[in-house]
């Protein structure tokens, strides 16, 4: 029986007509629709992963209307012969799969059979389709599930799909439907998240609305992720960073921006597993704690994420849309992503970093110009057993490579201790000259980095303490004590010593030597008051590292605080030598530019 075939189903009668009944094909059809067919961007991300499967080079979209109207997707793949063509639009008949077994090991974007099927039971479908070795193509046309006989069809080689009239028989499900421009933004992402994962492959996107074109996409093939990221996001990203690392079969490879051009929602993470564009909480964790404390409150880095494995540990069978996978050890990829970004990212050099031509670049190393370079060997500040409050008695830290994150570079550090201090405005800001920039930097955010990677080395090693000579008396409400005890382990590993004494008081006897000269209530509180904060918070990893950020911002030198010239050469050469060194433990970043060539338009230089 013909797929598209809406005879009626007789099975039921023929055990006595009970309550049990197979459905149609059409209701079928469209019940598998709803789930795989949610707007158009469903229609046109299941479209271009066939013509990926297909081995298309180039691929191209367009829609008009935010694909309500009409949705064409063309490609220079294989094509198919007239009686693949038919067949392609029967419920689970599919070239991908023959066995069960082959379930474990998918290697294409689809599988299951279901995509075309689903699409021509709620619109208008037109595929012309043509092998390169035949003479004549074919031509397939189905209405709300209606197949027309197919017909010989003058076309190019490879397939082309006109959709039309999205959900016109099934009005309830059109009225979901989002304005024209959500729908277009929509399309606009698949279509975004493809071209990104395929860089060999030449991607264009154009919509249609009230009879103008308007061309939204033009990725030509290339030979590099980078200059794919270029052509998808145009000016939207200032710079791109890569990170590629290999752990316990785990490969994480991509590209982050700097933490300043963070935003709202985690939508600015794509991610891909096995080049599948997903949606995944272990990644955005793995992403997030990657960045540790490079990110403000409340936001989320720009990043590019893909993440490769044995496709036998991982499910991509467990979401209608195939847009959710399952690992078989999340624990695992989630410490290959991590680790592979807070490696890149501890040694990315912030302040030579460029933007050239509104296009996106790495950064190219000043030992190396002209060549792009991957991100370098992360440092790991060793910690000293001298609690310093400023940085003019603070002895230099070593730096030691990290053996599994050096790149195949030579590897390029930071260099803040190469710019000339030539001042510094309002008892904040440290005046440098970089020579075709001025670089500016926040000494309370920079010391701040440098106070916290000192304490963060010490990790495992007894907390130095600064014993006060009198104990200080702490009055905390119930919810406080409550957060206390919880983190109370947290509280001694930092430096603290306390006494809980009954009715709501706490003793305390000692400080964090860092903290040293600080008012021990106001650090004691600030530290609880960020600890109890954890669910809450996205800027940090986890609660030690919330309570050395609070500390380190108490132990740096602040926002009006006198520095000599010799005090700034000092913080400088500690930056040189501290991982993350480019954003405070809190995300605020620690340095900006501001290039000689837009001082010189701003005052109107030639």
């Amino acid at each position: 029986m013909n797929g598209f075939d809406q005879s009626k189903d007789v099975r039921s009668e023929a055990f006595g007509g009970g309550k049990i009944a197979v459905l149609p094909p059409d209701v079928a059809n469209k019940i598998a629709a709803g789930e795989v067919i949610e707007r158009p961007a469903s229609v046109v991300r299941e479209l271009v992963e066939n013509s990926l499967d297909a081995g298309a080079k180039r691929i191209d979209v367009v829609i008009e209307d935010g694909g309500a109207t009409r949705i064409v997707v063309e490609d220079d793949g294989d094509g198919m012969t007239r009686a693949d063509a038919v067949l392609a639009f029967e419920r689970h008949a599919t070239s991908k799969i023959r066995a069960a077994d082959d379930l474990a090991r998918i290697g294409t974007y689809g599988f299951r059979g279901e995509a075309l099927p689903s699409i021509a039971s709620v619109s208008r479908v037109t595929m012309t389709t043509r092998r390169s070795s035949d003479n004549a193509g074919t031509c397939v046309r189905i209405e709300g599930g209606r197949a027309e006989p197919a017909a010989e069809a003058g076309c190019p080689a490879g397939t082309s799909i006109v959709v039309g009239d999205l959900f016109f028989n099934v009005p309830a499900r059109k009225r979901f439907l989002k304005a024209t421009a959500t729908e277009t933004g929509r399309v606009a992402e698949i279509v975004r998240r493809h071209a990104l994962a395929n860089p060999a492959v030449h991607f264009t996107f154009a919509t249609v609305a009230q009879g103008s074109r308007r061309e939204r996409l033009v990725a030509p093939a290339c030979a590099s992720l980078i200059d794919r990221a270029a052509a998808v996001f145009g000016d939207e990203v200032g710079a791109f960073f890569p990170f590629d690392r290999t752990a316990n079969g785990v490969r994480a490879r991509g590209l982050f921006a700097a933490p300043e051009e963070s935003v709202a929602t985690a939508e600015g993470i794509t991610m891909f597993v096995n080049g599948r564009p997903v949606r995944d909480r272990v990644l955005v964790h793995g992403v997030l704690a990657g960045f540790q404390s490079l990110l403000e409150r409340g936001r989320y880095p720009v990043v590019v994420l893909f993440v490769e494995m044995d496709a036998a540990l991982v499910d991509v069978n467990v979401h209608p849309q195939k847009s959710e996978v399952r690992f078989a050890d999340g624990r695992v990829v989630h410490a290959a992503v991590s680790g592979a970004l807070s490696g890149a990212l501890a040694s990315t050099p912030w302040i030579t970093r460029t933007n050239a031509g509104n296009r996106t670049y790495v950064v190219e190393s000043r030992e190396t110009p002209g060549r792009f370079f991957p991100a370098a060997h992360a440092s790991r500040a060793a910690g000293t057993n001298q609690a310093t409050f400023a940085f003019r008695a603070a002895p230099t830290a070593t730096a030691t490579p990290d053996a599994s994150a050096i790149a195949t570079e030579e590897p390029t550090a930071s260099r803040y201790s190469s710019l000339r201090v030539i001042g510094r405005y309002a008892n904040t800001y440290v005046l440098c000259d970089e020579g075709d920039a001025l670089v500016v930097i926040d000494q309370h955010a920079a010391h701040e980095r440098v106070v916290f990677e000192r304490m963060k080395a010490r990790e495992g090693a007894r907390a130095t303490v600064q014993r006060l000579l009198l104990p200080v008396n702490i009055h905390l409400a119930p919810a406080e004590l409550a957060a206390l005890e919880a983190a109370h382990d947290v509280f001694e590993s930092v430096g603290f010593e306390f006494t809980a004494v009954g009715a709501g008081q706490v003793v305390l006897y000692a400080v964090p030597s860092f903290a040293a000269g600080r008012t021990p209530e106001r650090v004691f509180r600030d530290v609880l008051r960020e600890v109890s904060e954890a669910d809450h918070t996205r800027a940090l990893a986890n609660a030690r590292d919330r309570a050395i950020a609070t500390i380190a911002c108490h132990a740096a030198v602040r926002a009006g605080d006198e520095l000599t010239a010799d005090e700034c050469d000092a913080l400088l050469r500690d930056l040189d030598t501290t991982p993350n060194n480019g954003n405070c433990p809190h995300g605020r970043p620690i340095v900006t530019r501001l290039l000689r060539r837009d001082l010189e338009k701003r005052f109107h230089r030639p």
